[in-house]
């Protein structure tokens, strides 16, 4: 019974990340970054006189999904790396 609590409370103390503003304020630049790249691709390849049929919602969710890829990228190359990643 008190292995369960003591994991609670590692988990409370590891979701405290969560509510870092820092962490999500460089996450969100991320998004806007690849969606302005998005955006600048389709523009130019508009421009060039390729058919593009993609909205700006569209660029948005495309730049959403690599922006969450890249971030379980990252995550499974440090997990890979770091023997004491994720080890508690």
């Amino acid at each position: 019974m008190f292995e369960k609590v003591k994991y609670l409370y590692e988990c409370m103390q590891a979701g405290k990340s969560l509510q870092n503003p820092r962490l999500w304020s460089q996450r969100a630049s991320l998004i806007a970054v690849l969606t302005a790249l998005l955006t600048a691709g389709v523009g130019l390849a508009r421009a060039f006189g390729y058919d593009v049929d993609a909205t700006g919602t569209d660029i948005a969710a495309v730049a959403q999904g690599l922006g969450v890829l890249g971030v379980i990228v990252v995550d499974v190359i440090h997990r890979a790396s770091n023997k004491e990643a994720g080890k508690r």
